[in-house]
């Protein structure tokens, strides 16, 4: 049997449903109403969101419940830009498992169990019917749009404003605080399989003059189940140089 451990890094990887099963690629179109904005000053915007980055750090606590199990950890997070996420999960503070996500797989490394596991990216994409891509949980991770947006709709509202996108059966709108350039609020919607996931952000801090939530709840609805991921970030780090250990002792057991 799986570890419940899994169980709880698998919800990060559900907000990843931005994609469908085919690979799909925002048109380069012109903006569709009088109210967009043109692909320059979307640029613009997006990018006083956060400042460009190469490394991060950060405690969390992550709260867990899908209807049937709930569960409470505390975690250590650090992210290489666009290539590696490593995350240290500790109970009752002990060093209970460690994840490391590249762009191609996963390993995850049981220390109660003495186990490991490791997934190539299309094992994810069956275990949780959503194609994993490491740049997008990321950008999820620090309030980021989930992908560029080429195609859009601009709207103003009294204390912010918002992007919507579409494509296909896929719709994704971010809600933006107009004072702070943050995200507020990322959902992505997909008509064809009923599902809706979202991300709201909120306790704002700065860090390394980067503005980034202490606070992300994630909510994934389906047909079938409704998954809820509350994380708080803590002691945040952009500037520090990081190193991503993760080895596989020769005594522990390969069960997947």
């Amino acid at each position: 049997m799986k570890s419940k451990l899994l169980l709880i890094i698998l919800p990060f990887l559900l907000f990843n449903a931005c994609k469908s099963k085919k690979k799909l690629v925002l048109e380069n179109k012109n903006s569709i109403s009088k109210d967009s904005l043109n692909v320059a000053n979307a640029s613009t915007l997006l990018n006083k969101t956060l400042i460009n980055w190469t490394f991060f750090s950060s405690k969390m606590n992550i709260n867990f419940d899908n209807g049937t199990m709930k569960n409470e950890v505390d975690a250590n997070l650090r992210m290489y830009k666009d290539s590696l996420i490593w995350i240290s999960i500790s109970l009752f503070g002990i060093e209970g498992a460690r994840v490391l996500i590249n762009k191609d797989s996963a390993i995850f490394l049981d220390k109660l169990h003495k186990t490991y596991m490791v997934f190539k990216k299309d094992q994810l994409k069956s275990m949780i019917d959503i194609p994993v891509e490491l740049k997008q949980l990321q950008n999820i991770l620090l309030a980021q749009p989930i992908l560029p947006l080429h195609q859009y709709q601009y709207n103003q509202e009294q204390n912010s404003f918002s992007i919507q996108s579409r494509q296909n059966s896929l719709t994704f709108f971010h809600q933006y605080n107009s004072d702070l350039f943050t995200i507020s609020m990322s959902l992505v919607k997909d008509v064809l399989r009923n599902s809706e996931n979202k991300v709201n952000y909120s306790n704002f801090t700065t860090v390394d003059q980067r503005n980034i939530p202490q606070l992300i709840n994630l909510d994934s609805k389906t047909d079938e189940k409704n998954t809820k991921v509350l994380i708080e970030l803590k002691d945040s780090d952009f500037i520090t140089e990081l190193t991503f250990p993760l080895t596989i002792p020769k005594s522990y057991e390969k069960t997947n």
